[in-house]
């Protein structure tokens, strides 16, 4: 998404509310895009996760405005770096920003 008012690129993620609904499990359905934005929430500001910049409904839609990461996926850096893996190093650093994030979601 491209924010014409500012310049800014962010990522937009759409939660159809009918595959929601129509889900056998309704109940469930609704609590995991509850929990997804809780987490959000909880992790907003830390530098290793992924921004929630807003949140907008429309009849048919949730719409999830998140910060744009233009980087890749973790499996697309590790099939650019020699051989298609990473070093030592470099899964040590990714295990620490993962496990930073996760003392921040248990401390809340």
């Amino acid at each position: 998404a491209f924010a014409r008012h500012n310049g800014c690129t962010a990522a937009c993620k759409t939660i159809h509310k009918s595959g929601i609904f129509r889900s056998a499990a309704v109940k469930a359905a609704v609590l995991g895009v509850q929990r997804e934005l809780t987490i959000m929430q909880h992790t907003s500001g830390h530098p290793n996760v992924v921004q929630l910049k807003g949140v907008y409904e429309d009849s048919r839609s949730l719409h999830l405005l998140l910060e744009w990461c233009g980087g890749g996926s973790l499996t697309q850096l590790a099939e650019k770096a020699p051989g298609g893996r990473c070093g030592e190093g470099a899964a040590a650093a990714v295990a620490k920003a993962v496990l930073e994030v996760l003392a921040v979601c248990h401390s809340k």
